[in-house]
């Protein structure tokens, strides 16, 4: 089952093999372009981080243009129906982003950094809720939905924004010699030596409440008694997650399956486990530490 949770995940990092999926769930699938004698509407209050926004929204009806400062690395754009959220599908149409379908809201997520663009216009939709939306985007919304209840578990982007955590420096890496059971300064729940961490009744679990991979990692890192820190996620950005799996109840064998997703990508990682009870995700390209891991102090 691991396998394809997997292979679902990877799907949109393949370039070679399919559809040519760019930043932020974008593809040139389907042709975004105005009907004649469409009529734009402006009524979209945004929000959030300005770093990750648009610098105007607008629509006509079926669809939405987002228009972006020259340069900026486009965000994961999701869509919000129902009260949930789902990957964007939408083209690049410079200067814009063309998301197909109208919504009650969009959500941009960069890393750690995230903005809204809301519906603010009266029409139809006010007498009904969401109802009054294009059907195409309630049809697209059910389907992702029913992906979602069966499990499908994906990054929404593999090229998200810088996640803003502190750079990794050799002051961060945690100590490769520290001793099975010594506590880390920093690693408040460290496990005491001769002492199990709690057992855990359920498997490890991720999903969009964990917005993305590192945030993922650094709750599961608290259930299991060890350290992850944001400057132990030694990559520049955050891969978002929009759908959910469930693991097993073991923390490592869990943290390299959600790791081994990457593989395929553009930045594959890997875990590194001290012996100090801290977690460090690093490229796969990486030494798990560049002095000692010959001397087998990271697993």
């Amino acid at each position: 089952m691991h396998r394809l949770f997997k292979t679902l995940l990877i799907l949109p990092w393949l370039s070679a093999c399919g559809p040519s999926f760019l930043p932020g769930g974008l593809s040139n699938d389907w042709h975004a372009g105005a009907p004649p004698g469409a009529r734009h509407d402006f009524n979209w209050r945004l929000s959030g981080d300005r770093r990750v926004a648009p610098l105007q929204v607008f629509d006509d009806g079926q669809q939405t243009w987002l228009q972006f400062p020259p340069g900026r690395p486009v965000p994961a754009i999701f869509v919000q129906y129902g009260g949930r959220e789902f990957p964007a599908e939408s083209v690049s149409r410079q200067p814009y982003v063309v998301v197909k379908g109208k919504w009650p809201a969009l959500v941009l997520r960069g890393g750690a950094l995230h903005a809204r663009a809301d519906y603010v216009g009266r029409g139809p939709h006010d007498a009904g809720g969401d109802g009054g939306f294009v059907s195409a985007a309630g049809s697209q919304a059910d389907a992702a939905l029913a992906q979602h209840r069966a499990g499908a578990f994906m990054p929404a982007s593999s090229a998200s924004a810088h996640s803003g955590s502190p750079a990794s420096t050799a002051a961060a890496y945690p100590p490769a010699h520290t001793p099975e059971g010594v506590r880390n300064p920093r690693a408040g729940n460290a496990t005491p030596r001769g002492q199990a961490p709690a057992a855990t009744t359920q498997s490890y679990r991720a999903g969009p409440g964990d917005e993305n991979m590192r945030r993922a990692l650094s709750r599961w890192a608290g259930l299991a008694g060890w350290t992850f820190e944001p400057e132990h996620w030694a990559v520049d950005v955050d891969i978002p997650l929009s759908g959910s799996a469930a693991f097993s109840d073991d923390f490592k064998h869990s943290v390299r399956e959600l790791l081994a997703a990457t593989e395929l990508g553009e930045r594959p990682l890997q875990p590194c486990f001290y012996a100090n009870q801290v977690l460090r995700v690093v490229p796969l390209s990486e030494a798990c530490d560049r002095t000692a891991l010959r001397a087998g102090a990271a697993s």
